[in-house]
């Protein structure tokens, strides 16, 4: 534990999210916003074509769906949440920033995590639930599509809870340093944050091998399955 006037603080948690740009008159902002809004813009074209799939040639939109409609929305949201913190003055020298302007785009960073962490979340979990239904008979992965589901949930909860309670009853001291508070050491955050990815990457692969595994066994040419298993497999990307 630590004072937020030491190193193991909300100040150095500040220091160390806050990005600085090489000089005071630059910024990074406009091209973090053209690459956000841009894969937005892409993502929503294929979700519309994903629903409209279901809904008017299937006729029967999944929970699956669901799943994918929440990843999006939660999306756009860490996305908007940036765009506010950018004009506030996040990827700019913070010599160039007024303290008020600082501790506005540390608020809006600090707050945008929690859909930055849901929105890739409910994309495994949507994934998931999918191959599941190709794996009705077979117990064995059956149970581990259902252990990533909930693993993805229990430890990517957690990220999320350690970001905000790392502060006590004040979670403002996270993006304000005014505020005189007893905080977590950041090696908490940081390290359960390397937990975090490593599994979100090793949870990554195994659901893009999966479909591979799957579609081996199929009665189809060996051209179709590698492209049903590339098609599937995408999620490497």
């Amino acid at each position: 534990m630590a004072n937020a006037s030491n190193p193991g603080s909300a100040d150095s948690l500040i220091d160390w999210l806050l990005l600085n740009a090489p000089s005071p008159s630059s910024g990074n902002s406009s091209v973090l916003l053209s690459v956000c809004w841009s894969l937005a813009g892409v993502s929503a074209v294929i979700l519309a074509l994903r629903l409209y799939t279901a809904a008017r040639i299937i006729q029967l939109v999944r929970i699956e769906d669901y799943f994918m409609v929440m990843a999006w929305i939660c999306g756009v949201i860490h996305t908007s949440l940036l765009t506010a913190a950018a004009y506030s003055g996040l990827g700019r020298h913070t010599s160039s920033l007024s303290p008020e302007q600082v501790v506005n785009a540390m608020k809006f960073v600090v707050i945008c995590q929690v859909f930055g962490i849901a929105s890739p979340t409910f994309g495994r979990i949507s994934f998931s639930i999918y191959l599941l239904r190709f794996v009705m008979f077979e117990r064995k992965r059956r149970m581990l599509l259902h252990f990533c589901i909930w693993s993805q949930v229990v430890v990517n909860v957690l990220t999320a809870v350690i970001i905000y309670v790392q502060c006590g009853r004040y979670p403002s001291a996270l993006w304000d340093r005014s505020i005189k508070a007893t905080c977590w050491s950041p090696v908490v955050q940081r390290d359960f944050g390397f937990f975090q990815r490593s599994w979100n990457s090793f949870t990554d692969l195994y659901l893009t091998i999966m479909p591979a595994t799957i579609v081996y066994n199929l009665q189809i040419s060996r051209a179709k399955k590698l492209g049903v298993s590339l098609l599937l497999g995408a999620s490497c990307l």
